[in-house]
């Protein structure tokens, strides 16, 4: 694993720096870079809470509507309908 997670603050860390990872787009979501593909930070959280390959018709949302809150109780699987739908 690359990263280690600090539940108490939600933020990722590189393992080998000890670094905190993450550059805010323009909607404010993190955005951590691995062999120059671009992933969300709360993706790589909820996947190492819950192991689950793929989102499927799915995604995550961030319950307090703060992008950059990674914390994991604030991380929430829902379907993309639900979203079109707010």
């Amino acid at each position: 694993m690359l990263f280690e997670y600090d539940p108490e603050t939600g933020t990722l860390y590189r393992k080998l720096s000890g670094e905190p990872v993450g550059s805010p787009n323009a909607r404010g979501h993190l955005l951590v870079s691995i062999d120059g593909d671009k992933f969300y930070v709360h993706h790589i959280v909820w996947h190492m809470f819950h192991n689950k390959p793929g989102l499927g018709g799915s995604c995550i949302t961030h319950v307090n509507r703060n992008p950059s809150d990674n914390s994991i109780h604030n991380l929430k699987r829902r379907r993309k309908q639900w979203l079109s739908r707010r």
